[in-house]
């Protein structure tokens, strides 16, 4: 076996996903036909939207056994258009895929339906990753799209949004968008994923750092996602929260322990471990519980269906 030293292909990339893209690149120089294998919906999506940038026919590779298909990249492009081969990334990056959260009960095939129903999407998502900062005209496209995703399709403002579903009845955060705080945390991991996909096909990328795009590092340097830079809500109100916990309120799903709050005579819980003293755990009252425990949900940090 030789090994030879490519300079071509010296590159900073951090996964393979984007790594093989730059490798079929070079391929491309003395191939005419190229196939790339994986599993993966994020590298089918990097590779179709790599074809504008890759001048060889392109197939991929996916499942095993009776489910082994392939795929022609260079077909799909030719039925979608170029500019929905690189939209898909856009839309793929923001209702979530590997490294980005998705949002509750919104799976791939509505978040597509409602991208076709307007000409503005495909220019919207096109848009996504361009830079690796998301622009305000881009921020204020994808509230508006996430506004359309919830039903309120005239709509841009997402608090106002959650407000109405509120008032609608619906009072689990789980059928709301999130809050515009926690969206631009969103948008702005989105944007930096898919500014990284966009440029697959080069081997050096010298991305900027990504705390700057909604993750963070804790005190030992593990990467965190920053779901939101201010509180959940104002202190007078986060003083009120209150369980209804059919256990021993022993961990984090009981949310007065996870607000580092005492439960109190609001608290509907049973065999409370989380109080001074002023709770019964025996009045009847108690009895009126949540069929299952109560848990913290955010809308957007829930793995959905791929497409």
């Amino acid at each position: 076996m030789v090994c030879n030293d490519t300079e071509e292909l010296r590159c900073d990339h951090e996964e393979a996903d984007t790594r093989m893209i730059a490798h079929a690149r070079h391929a491309s120089q003395f191939y005419s036909s190229i196939m790339i294998k994986s599993p993966d919906t994020d590298v089918f999506l990097i590779a179709l939207n790599a074809c504008l940038d890759i001048h060889a026919d392109i197939y991929f590779e996916t499942g095993t056994g009776n489910g082994r298909r392939i795929i022609s990249l260079s077909k799909i492009r030719h039925s979608l258009g170029d500019q929905w081969c690189s939209s898909l990334l856009g839309l793929h990056a923001f209702t979530g895929c590997d490294t980005t959260s998705a949002f509750y009960g919104k799976g791939k095939v509505t978040a597509l339906k409602i991208a076709r129903m307007k000409e503005k999407y495909a220019d919207l998502f096109w848009n996504v990753g361009r830079e690796a900062t998301a622009s305000t005209p881009l921020k204020e496209g994808l509230y508006g799209y996430v506004c359309h995703l919830y039903g309120f399709e005239e709509c841009s403002d997402v608090n106002s949004v959650r407000f109405q579903i509120f008032k609608g009845g619906k009072y689990d955060e789980e059928s709301m968008p999130p809050n515009q705080d926690s969206l631009d945390q969103h948008v702005s991991r989105a944007n930096y994923q898919c500014y990284i996909w966009r440029h697959a096909s080069q081997p050096l990328l010298n991305m900027e750092p990504f705390c700057n795009h909604g993750w963070k590092l804790d005190d030992c340097g593990n990467v965190l996602v920053d779901w939101m830079t201010i509180p959940p809500a104002p202190d007078s109100v986060l003083e009120f929260a209150n369980c209804k916990c059919k256990k021993a309120c022993q961990n984090n799903r009981c949310s007065c322990l996870k607000a580092k709050l005492k439960c109190s005579d609001l608290c509907k819980c049973i065999g409370c471990k989380n109080n001074n003293g002023n709770v019964d755990g025996n009045d009847e009252n108690d009895s009126d519980t949540y069929d299952r425990d109560e848990q913290d949900h955010t809308s957007s940090d829930i793995s959905e269906d791929e497409y």
